[in-house]
């Protein structure tokens, strides 16, 4: 059984439920998302046990991709790998970007390559890194469209890429280091001037 919630987007009341396998919990999520499709419906489940000792809460989707990825078959030993590893703090974060020095010769094939040799630490801190890079671009790109919001500033006068050019920004920005990063985080217009280099994303390819 599988513990999972998730919020009534109609009332913002939390809904607390069980089910018997990730199968059951997608199948869920589809028929809450056609029920609420002006929203962005997430199934989150609660502290699914990887293994023991390791639990981890994520949506149902990102889950299912986890456990079931048919491109990926080492997907879920790789996930465990990251969670033995553990979380990688903000200042270890930006303390390897600097070390990429990704401005000095912008190859994401070298970085790549010293990442593969494990330069920076066993796979399962690799994957940390990669999955950290993540979650700091995801939150570049909300501050970044919330910034251009509440300043009523219009996307394509300030940014004005496509989706594939404006994650390939977001990326340089943070291979860039934190000082870029935290001023693109407040000032959309900065961010928008930034180069449009080939993505540093490429640096956690074929991981």
């Amino acid at each position: 059984m599988l513990n999972i919630q998730y919020t009534n987007p109609n009332t913002n009341k939390i809904i607390k439920s069980t089910v018997n396998d990730i199968e059951e919990s997608m199948a869920l999520q589809k028929e809450l998302q056609d029920e609420y499709s002006k929203f962005d419906f997430e199934i989150v489940v609660l502290d699914y046990p990887f293994t023991n000792e390791l639990k981890e809460t994520l949506p149902v989707r990102q889950l299912n991709w986890i456990v079931n990825n048919p491109y990926h078959p080492n997907a879920l030993n790789d996930h465990i790998l990251m969670l033995e590893a553990g979380t990688i703090e903000e200042d270890e974060f930006w303390s390897l970007i600097e070390t990429f020095d990704w401005p000095s010769d912008l190859s994401y094939d070298r970085i790549n390559s010293e990442l593969l040799a494990g330069l920076y630490g066993p796979r399962g801190k690799t994957l940390a890194i990669d999955n950290k890079f993540r979650s700091v671009k995801k939150a570049l790109y909300e501050a970044i469209e919330d910034q251009l919001d509440y300043k009523g500033l219009e996307y394509e006068k300030v940014i004005g890429l496509g989706d594939d050019s404006f994650d390939d920004l977001l990326s340089h920005i943070i291979g860039s280091g934190r000082k870029a990063y935290n001023k693109a985080f407040k000032n959309p217009v900065f961010a928008g001037k930034q180069p449009r280099n080939e993505s540093f994303a490429y640096s956690f390819n074929s991981l």
